[in-house]
This record gives C-alpha cells, sequence and structure tokens, in this order.
C-alpha cells in the first residue's frame, strides 16, 4: 500500500504540478513523493500575503488506476510548520542538542539522490519504506533474479541513507555521506493465484485440510487484481474458504428473486468463463464489511510484493539465508552496481548538478 501510495502520488503531482501558478519549465522540482517539495528557488505566488495554490484534475486524466476519483485536489504551500529555507552549508555544523537541530537540509540531499528512482517509480523502480529500492523489470536491468518454490523470486535491491561522518580533519567537522548497501528481497512473483495453488497443493482440486490452513496462512494479505471483469479491481485476500466452486449459494441476480446456483454456475452465466480448477478452494476478502469469495484462477498477484514473515516456513527461510549469504567482493561489486544503475555517480545527473552536489 505505501508503494502503491507512492506511484500515485508522483502521477499526481507531475500532473497537478504544472496548472499551478508558480510552476515554470525550467524550475527544478524535488518530491519525496509524499507531502514536501524542495525547490532551488523560492516560489513566486500572485497574492504575497497567500502563498497558496489549489488546482483540481480529474482521476482519468492521471492514470487508469484513479479513474474512481472524478476530481483530485493538489496544494501547493509554503511550509509553516518548519523552517521555509534549507542551507546545504548547515549539513556540516554539529549541535549536541539533537531536538533542536534542523534536519530539513539532510533531509533534501535524501530526496536528492533518491530523485532517479521517484521519478521513474510507476516505470522502473518499486520505493519502500527506510530508504529500500528495488527494480520492476531487474531483466532490464541485467540483474539476476533466483525463481524460489511457491510462486517467489528472490530480486536484489539497494537502501540507501544519509548520514554525518568525520571529515578528515578530524573531530568537530561534519560531512554528509550516502550509505549504500545492496540487499536481497523475496517478492510474490506476478502470477494467477491458481497458479501460486498448483505449486503449492500436492492436488489442488483435492486439497486436505491442513494444506488448506498452510495456505491460508502463506497469502493472507496478498494484494490480487480480478482479471474476469473489464475493469480490473484490487483486492487483498483474507483467507482460504473452506468450500469450492461446486458449492451452492444463493444468488441474485439481474434484479430477479434469489435463485440456488454454484459458484462455477454463476461465472459461466455472469461471465461466461468455464472454470478449469471447479474443485479446487475458493479464496476469500473482505471488501466494504462484507466478505466475497473468488475461485483462484479469476485473480492475478499485483508484482512487487514482498514476502512477509508470516507467508514462509522454515525451509523457504533457510533456502533465503543461503542465498542472501556473499562474499565481500561480490557485495562491493552488487553495491557499485546498484549505484550505477541510480546514476548517483554521474556528474551529469540533472538533479545532483543543479543542487550543486556531487558523490565522490
Amino acid at each position: 500500500m505505501v508503494s502503491d501510495r507512492k506511484r500515485n502520488c508522483m502521477a499526481v503531482f507531475s500532473k497537478a504540478i504544472k496548472e499551478t501558478v508558480f510552476y515554470r519549465d525550467d524550475m527544478m522540482l524535488y518530491y519525496d513523493g509524499q507531502s514536501i517539495m524542495y525547490t532551488l528557488e523560492k516560489l513566486i505566488f500572485p497574492d504575497p500575503t497567500k502563498a497558496s495554490d489549489t488546482v483540481i484534475i480529474e482521476g482519468s486524466k492521471v492514470s487508469d488506476g484513479l479513474n474512481s476519483f472524478q476530481h483530485i485536489y493538489f496544494q501547493g504551500k509554503e511550509c509553516t510548520d518548519r523552517v521555509q529555507q534549507a542551507h546545504l552549508s548547515d549539513i556540516r555544523k554539529i549541535d549536541r542538542d539533537i531536538m533542536r537541530k534542523d534536519r530539513s537540509a539532510m533531509q533534501f540531499v535524501d530526496v536528492a539522490t533518491s530523485m532517479q528512482a521517484l521519478t521513474n517509480g510507476r516505470d522502473r523502480f518499486t520505493i519502500f519504506a527506510n530508504g529500500k529500492i528495488f527494480p520492476n523489470r531487474p531483466d532490464l536491468e541485467r540483474l539476476d533474479v533466483l525463481k524460489m518454490k511457491d510462486g517467489k523470486i528472490m530480486i536484489p535491491g539497494l537502501v540507501k541513507c544519509v548520514k554525518l561522518i568525520e571529515e578528515p580533519r578530524g573531530r568537530n567537522n561534519a560531512s554528509p555521506a550516502i550509505v549504500v548497501d545492496s540487499l536481497k528481497v523475496a517478492f510474490h512473483a506476478k502470477e494467477k493465484l491458481i497458479d501460486k495453488g498448483i505449486d503449492f497443493f500436492l492436488d489442488v482440486n483435492n486439497a486436505s485440510y491442513h494444506e488448506r490452513e498452510t495456505f491460508a496462512t502463506m497469502i493472507k494479505g496478498l494484494g490480487c487484481h480480478r482479471i474476469h471483469t473489464n475493469r480490473p479491481r484490487k483486492v487483498e485476500i483474507h483467507g482460504v474458504a473452506r468450500d469450492d466452486a461446486m458449492k451452492k449459494f444463493e444468488i441474485t441476480l439481474d434484479n430477479e428473486l434469489k435463485r440456488s446456483m454454484s459458484v462455477m454456475e454463476y461465472f459461466q452465466y455472469k461471465y461466461k468463463i468455464d472454470l478449469k480448477y471447479p474443485l479446487a478452494p475458493l479464496v476469500m476478502s473482505r471488501e466494504r464489511g462484507s466478505i466475497h469469495i473468488y475461485p483462484m484462477e479469476v485473480l492475478e498477484v499485483l508484482p512487487m510484493q514482498r514476502v512477509t514473515i508470516s507467508q514462509v516456513n522454515k525451509s523457504f527461510s533457510e533456502c533465503f539465508i543461503f542465498n542472501c549469504a556473499v562474499p565481500p567482493g561480490v557485495r562491493q561489486k552488487n553495491i557499485a552496481e546498484q549505484c550505477t544503475m541510480h546514476d548517483l555517480f554521474n556528474p551529469n545527473q540533472p538533479f545532483l548538478k543543479a543542487a550543486g552536489l556531487s558523490i565522490i
């Protein structure tokens, strides 16, 4: 949800910012994907007493994923709850009172070194909390991906933060440094949910009670979207039902009286879909306070979802730890590859160059 929100915010920002009264084509904007934007110059508003501007855009003009929003309100205004100007020279100043020290300049450097990923978030990268960044298509970035059991893959990524380190001149001389490390994380592969089930169950059409319970733990909280409707809709898996698609339910169709109909018959009647695995377990999602059930073959796993601790077993953990352990030389090579991919050492990287920053 966090990475999805950032992608949507970046899409809204890139569209709405051009409609504001203070925008110019030659401005360099540093937006963190949430609520903070830095500029290299003071924003100019027509009314000096009102340093704020609000624009309204239609969700359909931003992206297909925001079609359901008729109007999106975007407000740009000067900061009132923090300093309005951050000086890069302030970074080097040492202050024993951590609570009093303003971190705006440090935060700017962190955002500036993430702009390559932020501006390419929808196409190339997915950004998680605490500076973790992963490529959406590691094959196109020439990175090795390890395929694992139960529809999981291991993707290499980068974790980045900005810290103060001691300068060569000694004590009381600080310099900002970007701390970068490579890491590997397990993700759920983008595939039909039924394929994940086939990979897990000994026989997907004859799943035991124990298998259902284990599978429910493995997919609980997993985000999917429905592929049997014209408008794909995101759902979150809540659990695995005890029934299969042959189970009959009381269903109301086209304002008729309730009819007793199986899930398989319903999909044949409503969507003209013949289920290939009618005896496979159904999955449940909680939507707007009610429980919905779906056959696994009409749901597709959303990409770039990290595997949580509750979704793995002991054998997977052992395999994961084994593949994450790399010699120091390989780790250093991986870090260099990640830095190159994010353009951190490029002296002509526009966001760093405009701010007068360079990484050595």
